[in-house]
């Protein structure tokens, strides 16, 4: 429902506010706990988490081909990490 103007503003206010809160995360994590990465996985096939982290200033380490089965499918997985 709703015009396809007001999806892309509300789309895009809540991956703005979903990038903030990882970078606030992890600026607490690095600030509070004696830990120097953090890593996060993502399917291959999921671009929005993928540019997400990528925003919050992660970087993609590795990628694993159909490593993950879930409903009777097998997926990629992505790893992304951020150093202090």
């Amino acid at each position: 429902p709703g015009h396809p103007k007001t999806r892309i503003v509300i789309a895009s206010s809540i991956f703005l506010d979903i990038t903030n809160a990882i970078k606030q995360v992890t600026a607490f994590a690095f600030a509070n706990y004696d830990i120097n990465r953090i890593y996060a996985r993502s399917f291959g096939e999921n671009i929005a988490s993928q540019r997400v982290l990528e925003k919050a200033g992660f970087t993609l380490e590795g990628e694993f081909k159909k490593v993950v089965f879930k409903n009777g499918d097998y997926y990629d997985e992505l790893v992304y990490a951020i150093r202090k």
